[in-house]
């Protein structure tokens, strides 16, 4: 596995490549090809030459380039998730999502975040009720947001999560969280 950044992968992160990598691998060997993700299977496709860590709108700018020139067998895209929160009780991934939107070329390039053809609809009513709005849920990002969190309640890991919203969207590149597990950036 080659990592593109100066940074060495989270110990959990890379032990979880290296058996996506391992399971891809034997798959070629065998001749089957499985370049999506079946529900309960874990990590799809992950068997790139190159894994690339990103996260944020300008990561998710790289990675769009990196896709054009690089295709689903040769890169794998490695997201933070260290600025995930819950917001009105909905699990909140803005690396996850602005990189979905970016490579499905949904992403509103006018604002430089979120996704195109966004309204405010419910989070205008929110406020209005007296509901907090200083994060910007636009209607059709919230729609992710009830997903994510319906699928998680099913009991689907945040890497099965992505893959099957990244699916929705058409990407075909493996896209993986860096961890399933909570992590928060905190600041003292």
């Amino acid at each position: 596995v080659k990592v593109s950044a100066s940074v060495d992968l989270h110990p959990v992160t890379q032990g979880r490549v290296q058996e996506a990598v391992t399971r891809d691998r034997a798959r070629k060997k065998l001749g089957v090809n499985l370049p999506g993700l079946a529900r309960g299977q874990g990590i799809r496709n992950v068997g790139a030459e190159v894994i690339q860590e990103t996260g944020g709108v300008g990561g998710a700018k790289l990675c769009v380039g990196l896709s054009k020139i690089l295709n689903a067998y040769e890169i794998a895209f490695v997201v933070n998730t260290g600025d995930d929160f819950i917001h009105l009780d909905f699990p909140i991934c803005p690396d996850l999502d602005s990189l979905m939107y970016a490579l499905s070329a949904e992403n509103n390039e006018e604002l430089g975040w979120g996704r195109k053809g966004e309204t405010w609809n419910f989070l205008r009513s929110f406020a209005e009720l007296g509901g907090e709005n200083w994060f910007q849920l636009g209607d059709r990002d919230l729609a992710i947001h009830v997903m994510r969190k319906q699928l998680l309640r099913e009991g689907l890991t945040l890497s099965e999560v992505t893959s099957e919203l990244y699916q929705r969207f058409g990407i075909s590149h493996a896209v993986i969280p860096m961890t399933n597990e909570q992590v928060a950036t905190k600041i003292q």
